[in-house]
This record gives structure tokens, sequence and C-alpha cells, in this order.
């Protein structure tokens, strides 16, 4: 193998994984507990330890895809209206509440 030719990444730590969500860590593990994300453990490499949860590339990708909505366009009759009434909008937080992932209010 080339040594310029970099491997791609296919783990994430739970930090990365609520980065590349936009939520927190806490959050991230409250998705893992409800079975929202799938998790990969890594075995501990220490003599005395636990196992870690990590987090595929591909399944956060995946994740991020289906719950990717598009907005609705106003209509050709609607220029020059507010177009926020047309939209729907939702908070991520409303989101991950309807997900039964977040009790934040």
């Amino acid at each position: 193998m080339p040594k310029n030719k970099r491997v791609p990444k296919l783990l994430a730590s739970k930090y990365e994984a609520a980065e590349m969500l936009g939520v927190s860590s806490v959050t991230v593990e409250r998705m893992t507990a409800n079975g929202v994300l799938p998790v990969v453990l890594m075995p501990s490499t220490g003599k005395v330890g636990r196992p870690r949860n990590m987090y595929a590339i591909a399944d956060l990708e995946r994740f991020i895809a289906e719950h990717t909505v598009t907005k609705e366009t106003p209509n050709a009759t609607d220029r020059g209206k507010s177009s926020r009434k047309n939209t729907r909008r939702r908070s991520a937080v409303a989101t991950l509440q309807e997900m039964g992932v977040c009790d934040e209010a």
C-alpha cells in the first residue's frame, strides 16, 4: 500500500457523533439507550476496562439521510407574502421529542 494513501475513518466516538449530528453527547447517549442510533461495542484494550461505544460513520450518515426533510416551497400566488406561514418548520428538539429520544422542553 502506498504510504500517502489515507484509510477512511469508519468509526466515531460519542463526542464526534454528537458534533456530526449537532447535538450534545448526552443526547447521543440517550438516542443509543433508546435504540435510535446503532452502536459498535469496541472491547477494552487494557487489563481492566469496559467496552467502549463507537458509532459507525455510515450509520450516522444513514440516520441523517433518513431524518432529512425538504421544506415546502410557497406557491407562485403567495409571492411577496411571508413564507414562514407556508413552510413547516420544526426545531431539532421537537424532532427528537417526536422520536421519543429527548424530553427537554
